[in-house]
């Protein structure tokens, strides 16, 4: 598509309307646009079309850039009259994965613009898209971080991600930053708010699983003016069974119940309440606690106590347990053994 952007003038005054080309009065630009598209019309992306460069041909002159889903290039000061225009959508091995031929008329005082459309089929390689939203105790970041004071939320994956050197930062009030082109796989994607005025910023994390072609969704809500403490009810079954039979036939007594929160500072969990009951007993209730801010996780160990110390006999972990406030969450986990 060839669109004509007429710049008018004449001799005398200089006309407002008018943009001077420079020295090279009478010359022309030309713009070549592109955007790159699947085979059914929807917006794609370099990786997915198996494209590293964009390379455009035009007025004896080559440009050759980095691979955009949209892009574009201007040549400059071109004397009016017909180019051929080509451009070459290249792979890593400079092969074309598609490529186009066309004509623009450059005429004077004109910028004219040449728009090409590549549509290309995905190479198949296993990528999908992630977006990342979020709210601030339960409410709209939209109107929430102006309350709070939220500064800039930062989202990252995590060690035991499929791929970790990923990370976006965005304001709180915008409620979302994206991720294109990521592996397939399981993320633990972690969200920090900065508060402005205060140290302590507040942490979500889950764990989400991006599959191929496809755009995963994940919500983390930051805990920021709520701090009432929260009850963590847990519920145990022991390899398979209930707890009055698992129990019985492991021949072990107690189950304790360690509530362990992140440290931002060491990148460590810390233990920040113990307790425990008789294993038949199938739970146990915590309460009192904290909730505001922070990143937990629950160790379950299984315990001997016929001997002087307490013997571990068999251990499971509860990651990103989400602790509200004033409510009661629950866990259920199971207790396996290898024989």
């Amino acid at each position: 598509m060839l669109l004509g952007l007429a710049l008018v003038g004449g001799c005398g005054e200089a006309d407002p309307g008018r943009v001077d080309l420079g020295p090279g009065a009478g010359l022309g630009d030309l713009t070549v646009r592109w955007r790159i598209e699947t085979l059914q019309g929807e917006p794609s992306t370099c990786t997915r079309a198996g494209a590293e460069r964009v390379e455009v041909n035009a007025a004896g002159q080559v440009r050759s850039r980095a691979c955009e889903p949209i892009g574009e290039v201007t040549f400059d000061m071109l004397t009016p009259g017909p180019y051929p225009v080509s451009l070459r959508l290249l792979d890593g091995q400079g092969e074309a994965r598609a490529s186009f031929n066309g004509t623009a008329e450059v005429q004077g005082f004109v910028v004219t613009e040449l728009e090409h459309t590549f549509r290309v089929e995905n190479t198949g390689a296993d990528r999908g898209d992630l977006v990342v939203r979020w709210t601030v105790d339960d409410e709209p970041a939209s109107s929430a971080c102006a309350v709070v004071s939220g500064g800039e939320v930062t989202v990252s994956a995590q060690p035991g991600s499929i791929e970790e050197n990923v990370e976006a930062s965005a304001a709180c009030a915008a409620g979302r930053v994206e991720f294109e082109d990521l592996r397939t796989g399981s993320y633990i994607m972690r969200g920090i708010l900065e508060i402005f005025g205060d140290d302590t910023p507040s942490v979500s994390q889950r764990t989400v699983r991006v599959e191929r072609n496809q755009e995963a969704q994940l919500d983390l809500d930051f805990s920021v003016l709520t701090d009432d403490p929260a009850t963590l009810h847990s519920r145990w079954t022991v390899d398979g069974q209930p707890p009055a039979t698992g129990c019985a036939a492991r021949n072990v007594e107690d189950v304790r119940v360690r509530v362990q929160r992140l440290s931002l500072g060491t990148g460590n969990f810390v233990t920040v309440s113990t307790s425990s009951t008789a294993c038949p007993e199938g739970r146990l209730d915590t309460e009192g606690l904290p909730t505001s801010r922070g990143i937990f996780r629950v160790i379950y160990d299984l315990l001997d106590t016929s001997l002087l110390e307490d013997v571990v006999v068999s251990s499971t972990v509860a990651d990103d347990v989400r602790l509200r406030p004033a409510e009661t969450t629950t866990v259920t986990v199971d207790f396996p053994f290898v024989d």
